[in-house]
């Protein structure tokens, strides 16, 4: 803005206090270029010149989405024997802002070192906000946001490889046999607290139905973790696959019976 009038009056005024406005003709979605109109705090200063005189401006609907945090662990725990597990608090991020904008976003992600971790302690963080494209969006001016941080709670667990084990329901029809059954994967990775993971030998399969089987194949099924485990990397499913074969009978005679004294 290029201004003249009395020195004195020139020497009061700066950026701090001479201000600068657009008015919109119409709200509603669409681009528009809307005159600059300046104000000045002094009546006997004129305005000589002002760049730009117009403002493009993009008018669009606003949008409003809940995203999940998602926690990112680094670091290994101190004990390999152990394994981290947090929960987040809030759960999702509220976000408000332009329609092209909020759909960029893909998701909210809190890091956390588990390194560094004590079981229990909570900690407050800073999340990122990142786009659909993988870029960090947390400093965009045109998003708002309910918090601008989360609440993190580590649990630090006990864990074990136990190897999962096929369960059948039902009777295999007769003149078959399985021969073979490989579940896959073949083993999970549990974890309590306690030492409960320890008395744990095995993981079945929920219940496979056999009474129709008469051909090699697979299936897949759930697993059953008991009360009080943790699932450490979430694996609820299994592929199992079942060998089967034809049963045979064989009828050997034994020639010579030797009798014992059994008294």
């Amino acid at each position: 803005v290029s201004i003249k009038g009395r020195r004195l009056s020139l020497g009061k005024l700066d950026s701090e206090n001479i201000s600068a406005y657009a008015t919109i003709p119409e709200m509603r979605p669409g681009e528009y270029e809307a005159a600059i109109n300046v104000q000045l705090p002094i009546n006997d200063v004129s305005i000589i010149d002002k760049k730009p005189y117009t403002l493009k401006i993009t008018v669009e609907n606003l949008k409003k989405i809940s995203v999940p945090v998602e926690i990112k662990y680094t670091g290994n725990p101190k004990n390999p024997e152990t394994s981290v597990q947090a929960s987040v608090s809030p759960q999702e991020i509220s976000l408000s802002g332009p329609e092209s904008v909020i759909n960029s976003v893909a998701g909210a992600v809190v890091s956390l070192d588990v390194s560094d971790v004590t079981d229990g302690e909570n900690t407050v963080r800073k999340y990122k906000l990142l786009s659909k494209d993988g870029n960090d969006i947390t400093d965009n001016v045109n998003i708002s946001a309910d918090t601008d941080s989360v609440s993190v709670m580590p649990s630090v667990y006990a864990t074990k490889e136990i190897p999962i084990e096929p369960r059948y329901s039902g009777t295999i029809p007769e003149g078959y046999t399985i021969s073979a059954a490989e579940a896959l994967p073949a083993q999970i990775r549990l974890g309590s607290k306690d030492a409960a993971v320890e008395n744990i030998q095995k993981i079945y399969t929920a219940p496979i139905d056999i009474s129709n089987l008469t051909q090699s194949g697979k299936v897949y099924t759930k697993l059953v973790i008991p009360d009080g485990l943790v699932n450490i990397f979430s694996v609820t499913d299994a592929e199992v696959d079942i060998t089967v074969e034809p049963s045979s009978s064989k009828t050997v005679s034994v020639e010579t019976v030797p009798f014992e004294n059994g008294a």
